[in-house]
């Protein structure tokens, strides 16, 4: 779909349509403005230029050895500091919600299809950077801390600044200035996502545990593989974007927080992750 402001366009759609009839386009361009998309914005709080590494834990609830692997994740991090992000996906039939987890549904649209996508079916699997290697993008949680050891090394071609903020209307707005530091020569997408931590519910360890806490949960009403540069990008263009997120009822918002990560769109490998804090 050509992502292009209705406002922006509107004069020259008035003049074109004197000339051209409506059936001659397509319904997928159509000139309507991106769902998620927004001209409010709100500061920018977080403008760190460190290469970062996405880790993303494909867990759930009926996963026994989920916890272990959480565990290891919780420890790189201590050992990493902002330099790893954290992400867990609740996905498959291990994250299912039943009478046993009071019906707890931690799954969301995009993490299903992440899980099918990336092949993390069998829990607990990771990605670090969504980097394929040997024919495979998962990584056993025992293999994490060699992984990121080595892609925090991978060439710093960008950096994301970010701030988040609730606005009047109850909606997350995040603003996002994405900085070239060098050039590339593939489309990049960008999906920005809200992590809630502190999450209480049933984990099947043995026996069960009926008050564990699930951090960097990703919830639902993400922007997820959004356009961000369609042709090639030059060393020091900076590509400014806002989104707003729907809030949902069931967030504790002083747990939230805000991570937006940019992918290859060729190859789906993570060039840069950042994350903010809610203000």
């Amino acid at each position: 779909m050509k992502r292009i402001f209705y406002l922006a366009f509107a004069a020259v759609f008035a003049l074109s349509a004197l000339f051209i009839s409506c059936d001659n386009f397509n319904k997928d361009e159509l000139l309507i403005g991106v769902v998620g998309e927004t001209l409010e914005s709100s500061p920018i709080t977080n403008t760190a230029s460190v290469q970062r590494v996405l880790l993303e834990d494909y867990t759930g609830w009926r996963c026994n050895n989920c916890p272990e692997a959480a565990v290891v994740a919780e420890d790189l991090k201590v050992q990493y500091g902002n330099v790893l992000v954290l992400m867990s996906v609740h996905a498959t039939a291990f994250a299912q919600p039943l009478a046993l987890n009071n019906f707890l549904d931690l799954r969301t649209e995009y993490g299903e299809r992440w899980a099918k996508e990336f092949d993390a079916n069998a829990l607990p699997a990771g990605l670090v950077n969504r980097v394929k290697e040997n024919g495979a993008f998962k990584i056993a949680y025992e293999d994490w801390a060699a992984k990121v050891a080595q892609r925090k090394n991978r060439p710093h071609v960008l950096d994301i600044n970010l701030g988040a903020s609730v606005n009047q209307d109850n909606k997350i707005i995040v603003s996002t200035e994405n900085i070239f530091l060098q050039s590339v020569d593939f489309p990049t997408l960008i999906n920005v996502l809200v992590l809630e931590s502190d999450i209480r519910g049933v984990q099947l360890t043995n026996p069960p545990t009926p008050d564990y806490q699930f951090n960097n949960v990703v919830r639902t009403n993400g922007r997820v593989d959004f356009a961000l540069t369609t042709e090639p990008a030059r060393a020091g263009e900076t590509i400014s974007k806002n989104y707003f997120i729907n809030i949902s009822q069931d967030w504790n918002l002083a747990n939230c927080k805000v991570v937006v990560f940019v992918t290859n769109a060729n190859t789906k490998e993570v060039i840069q992750v950042n994350e903010v804090d809610l203000q």
